[in-house]
């Protein structure tokens, strides 16, 4: 198993060159865009047509906190407003 929390290149190399893909991917935003600065908040990077969701109530800028869950259609009502995590 590759985590591609620990060390994304190499994760990406494996998948590229023997085709063994990342169990998973967190995106990373920091504060003001600068790493320095601390990280804002994480996310899981999902398949498509997967996205990720708030799934608890704990911190929404936690990746931990959110699951990959099937992406419904543009109109599904699920898909509009805001998120869980955002309120």
């Amino acid at each position: 198993m590759i985590d591609a929390d620990h060390d994304l290149v190499k994760a990406l190399e494996s998948w590229v060159g023997q085709g063994i893909a990342p169990q998973r991917i967190i995106a990373t935003h920091y504060v003001n865009n600068v790493a320095s600065q601390g990280v804002a908040f994480q996310r899981p990077l999902c398949p498509y047509p997967e996205r990720a969701e708030y799934v608890g109530s704990d911190d929404p800028n936690d990746a931990s906190n959110f699951q990959c869950v099937v992406h419904h259609g543009a109109h599904d009502p699920r898909n509009i407003g805001p998120q869980k995590a955002y309120k």
